[in-house]
């Protein structure tokens, strides 16, 4: 296999574990924590949240769209290595995590801008386990992948 695809797998992997450790942080501790805030201290910690999750977050998700897309367009990987249809599942889960990021998160961090709503917190907790389980396939199927390259 070219050094290019191998290099491109190894990258999926890289940023999809980067991405799978930030999700299982925010999912297990952050998220949660929103509900230790009082409707005072919420109103002024929502925003920065917001604006501090998109400096670690952003520039990530799509590095991995596009070495996702790289990897299903166009890499030369052998089918006993990442069959085809296994490659477009990988793809097909970062189109989970982008749908469910702008159709779901972002809609409800766009409510709780409003104030603290402990319905709202508990909604964003049950809809990030979306994100959550689905950079955690990716990552174990990338690193499988990876692993028979070794």
């Amino acid at each position: 296999m070219p050094t290019y695809e191998k290099w491109l797998l190894l990258g999926n992997l890289l940023v999809t574990a980067y991405l799978t450790g930030l999700i299982w942080t925010i999912q297990v501790l952050h998220y949660p924590s929103f509900a230790k805030f009082g409707p005072a201290a919420f109103s002024d910690f929502h925003p920065f949240h917001t604006a501090r999750i998109t400096l670690i977050v952003a520039l990530p998700m799509v590095l991995e769209l596009a070495l996702a897309a790289g990897l299903w367009l166009g890499a030369a990987i052998p089918e006993e290595l990442l069959p085809p249809w296994l490659n477009a599942g990988l793809l097909g889960l970062v189109g989970l995590i982008w749908l469910s990021t702008f159709f779901w998160a972002i809609p409800l961090h766009n409510r709780l801008e409003q104030g603290f709503d402990l319905g709202i917190i508990q909604q964003l907790v049950a809809m990030n386990w979306i994100r959550t389980l689905a950079w955690t396939l990716r990552l174990g199927v990338l690193g499988m992948v990876v692993a028979r390259l070794l």
